[in-house]
């Protein structure tokens, strides 16, 4: 499943990804994350922005057939895949090919 997504993310994004986590500035976060959403386009996926514990944004993605909502990943805190610069974090793969099959 990671190397589905990875395959379908570009190194423009992965680039804009690295500033996104270097910018402090949460207003610009605000548009580079818009930015970065807008250019995601990967089947059954569903890209948001999420905070960290400090008020960062970063780009986390719902899988489209799960039962849970944008809104209860953000109060749980458990994202079904989020991106970084340099990897894709999957909550909980087996999850995922149960809900892919």
């Amino acid at each position: 499943m990671k190397e589905l997504i990875k395959n379908q993310i570009s190194n423009e994004i992965f680039e804009k990804i690295n500033l996104l986590e270097k910018e402090k500035n949460q207003e610009k976060q605000k548009i580079i994350a818009q930015d970065i959403i807008n250019e995601l386009d990967i089947p059954y996926f569903t890209p948001y922005e999420a905070y960290d514990n400090e008020g960062d944004i970063f780009i986390a993605m719902s899988y489209k057939p799960n039962k849970y909502s944008i809104e209860d990943a953000h109060w749980s805190g458990k994202h079904d895949v989020y991106l970084s610069s340099d990897d894709i974090h999957i909550e909980d793969e087996d999850v995922l090919k149960e809900l892919k099959d």
